[in-house]
Order: structure tokens, then C-alpha cells, then sequence
């Protein structure tokens, strides 16, 4: 005797229908045995059994913003055991609905998707759960996963917000303007951070630094002082692949090399080679400096990344004045997310990162 199919629960064509949910101009004829029990029922919908017992229906327009009305069908779906869809498109309108019916099975899913989105629809999502009125830690999840750029460009709307959501805003842009992305697998004391009086202080020997994230379509600068450079052949700064696997003990052998000039000799690199004195792409010399390497220490360097123009142009800049060391022109905006980028090798060396600044204008160095 083979074993019976699996009770599989339909709305749409049952005709036993007890419960009716109007939502705007619609109406959806259901079951109360299934919106109220079960592991994906609705406490919105249990309460309204208990305390309306002669009603059969339920008006969701007001309690539901308008934005929500057309997504009334995939929570449904979701409520009678059925498998549904959730994307950056609508995880913040389920997440709406799930916390407005009081469906806990829905709750962390929607979060988990909000969470897991694609850091370049972090501007929509939060836009979207603002005009909800999510709940602010909600809110705070979206705003830990957004790149610094995109922050600054919704802090330029602050009048959008209320007066919690910007001090949140404000806690999460300060924090990332503030944080150095350190990336080190190898074992021993090969660099430390401190930050003070908005500088990032780095002392780096023997390793490779990525501190900093650049935007994928505007213009990114960042400026370092070269405190301390010693005779480091290896030493360099630039940007890298955010992929580009640097800190494994073999890639350090590979750049850990008088003829290497520092990480830019690496695939996926780009930058200056403060020993080599010139400029470097993917191992290739793009230009000469004319400088010696001595000249670079006390200095401070700027790194422009214009994504739109494909180009990494280098400044320097001391009390004489600025000096153009150069351009890499190279295909940058191929690549998902770059890395401005530091590396030293023999000698403990010394970088004050001064400013990341990302924006779709220049900055001059004060």
C-alpha cells in the first residue's frame, strides 16, 4: 500500500473558505485553522479570532502601508507552507508585514535576507525601511553592511530623516571613517594600528595592509604620510584586488623581492613602489618618478582612483608645494571591490593614513 501524498494547502481554489482578508480593492478568502495555528501562523490573526468571534473578515488596508498591498499574495503563500521568493526587491515590505501580522516564522527569514543583500542595493533597502518605519535596529543592520560612500551620499539628504535614524546614520558613518580594514594571516607582530586625532597610524613590517575600500562608480582619494621608509624594498602603496589573496606566506615570498617593487608586482595590484621609484600595474612599469626612495619619507602622498576615467593618479605634497608623480591607466571598474593598499618588508615602517575620502568630487590636501 503506498503511502499517501503529502497534505499540500491551497487558498486559491478552496471553496471551504471561513476568513476573509481585504486589502485595498482585494479580497482573499481563507482558513482560520491556518492563519491562527501552525508554525507559520499570524498572532495578528489568532487575537482577531479570539476577540471578534462573530466576525469573517479582516480589513488590513490601513494597518498595512500601501507599498505592502501588493505583497499581501507572497505572505499568504508563505503562511500555508508554500516556498516563496525573497530578494533585495522585497525583504524590507515582508519584513513590514510579517512584524504588522505578527509572523514570527517570517521574521528572522526577511531579516536574514536584508542582511545578506548586495552591498549595492544597501542604499534602496534603507530608503525603503525608513519610508516603512522599520524598527530601528533593523535599520542599523543595513546601515553595518553599507560601504562609506554610500553613507556620505544619504548624509547629504539628513533632513529625510528623523532625529534617531540620523543619530544612527551619523554613529555608523563616523565608526567606518574611523575603522582600518586589517587583513593578516601571518603569524607573528608584523603590524599594528592605532587611531588618533583622525589619523590611522600604521607601523608595517613584513605584511600587506588593505585599509580601505574605494567606491565602485564615483572618485576615491585617500592621503599618507610616509613617516618612516627606511631601505624597505618592498615597501608600496596603491590598490589592490579586494581577491588578490596577498596574505598568504607564498604571495609574501613573491613580492618580497628587490626586483618586485612591493605588492603592486603583483597581479591584480596597482600602485607606487617607494624603492623602485616608479610607477607599477599588475608588475608592468607604467612610469618613472625620478625620485629617489629617500625623497618620499616625511612626504605625503595622494592616491585619486577616478573610476568613470579608469585612472590612479599620484600627488605629492610637502611644504614646497605639490608635485605629479604620475597616472595608471588600467580597467579598475572591471573588478567588484579594490582595496586602497599597503606593503612593507624588512624594516618596520611607518604610514599615517590622513584622509579616505569618498565622493564624486576631488579633495585638496590642507
Amino acid at each position: 500500500m503506498s503511502a499517501a501524498p503529502p497534505l499540500k494547502l491551497e487558498w486559491r481554489t478552496s471553496s471551504s473558505f471561513d476568513w476573509e482578508i481585504k486589502v485595498g480593492v482585494r479580497t482573499f478568502k481563507l482558513h482560520k485553522c491556518v492563519l491562527g495555528e501552525g508554525t507559520r501562523s499570524s498572532g495578528f490573526f489568532m487575537a482577531a479570532f479570539n476577540e471578534q468571534f462573530e466576525a469573517s473578515g479582516s480589513d488590513l488596508t490601513a494597518l498595512l502601508p500601501a507599498v505592502c498591498h501588493d505583497h499581501i499574495e507572497t505572505v499568504i503563500d508563505f503562511i500555508y507552507g508554500q516556498e516563496i521568493n525573497i530578494d533585495s526587491d522585497n525583504c524590507v515590505v515582508l519584513y513590514k508585514i510579517a512584524d504588522a501580522l505578527q509572523i514570527d516564522a517570517l521574521l528572522p527569514i526577511a531579516l536574514a535576507s536584508i542582511r545578506s543583500s548586495d552591498r549595492s542595493d544597501c542604499i534602496k533597502i534603507f530608503r525603503i525601511a525608513v519610508d516603512l518605519d522599520i524598527a530601528i535596529e533593523v535599520i542599523e543592520v543595513i546601515l553595518y553592511a553599507m560601504r562609506l560612500s554610500d553613507m556620505a551620499k544619504l548624509a547629504s539628504t539628513a533632513d529625510a530623516y528623523s532625529n534617531q535614524v540620523w543619530s544612527l546614520l551619523f554613529k555608523h558613518y563616523t565608526q567606518k571613517v574611523e575603522e582600518v580594514r586589517v587583513t593578516s594571516t601571518l603569524r607573528s607582530p608584523h603590524l599594528t594600528s592605532s587611531f588618533e586625532n583622525g589619523v590611522r597610524r600604521l607601523v608595517i613590517n613584513q605584511d600587506v595592509c588593505q585599509f580601505q575600500e574605494v567606491d565602485p562608480v564615483g572618485i576615491s582619494s585617500c592621503a599618507v604620510r610616509l613617516v618612516k621608509t627606511n631601505t624597505c624594498y618592498g615597501m608600496a602603496i596603491g590598490v589592490s584586488r579586494h581577491d588578490a589573496n596577498l596574505f598568504t606566506k607564498d604571495r609574501y615570498q613573491e613580492w618580497h623581492n628587490p626586483g618586485v617593487g612591493g605588492f603592486v608586482g603583483l597581479k591584480g595590484c596597482w600602485g607606487l613602489s617607494i624603492h623602485k621609484n616608479k610607477l607599477i600595474c599588475e608588475g608592468a612599469v607604467i612610469a618613472d618618478t625620478r625620485c629617489k626612495s629617500e625623497f618620499f619619507e616625511g612626504k605625503v602622498i595622494r592616491m585619486d582612483l577616478n573610476m568613470e576615467e579608469q585612472t590612479l593618479r599620484f600627488l605629492c605634497q610637502d611644504q614646497d608645494g605639490k608635485m605629479e608623480l604620475g597616472v595608471i591607466q588600467a580597467g579598475f571598474s572591471r573588478y567588484a571591490s579594490l582595496m586602497f593598499t599597503v606593503s612593507a618588508c624588512c624594516h618596520a615602517c611607518e604610514l599615517q593614513v590622513l584622509h579616505c575620502c569618498l565622493s564624486e568630487t576631488q579633495y585638496e590636501l590642507s
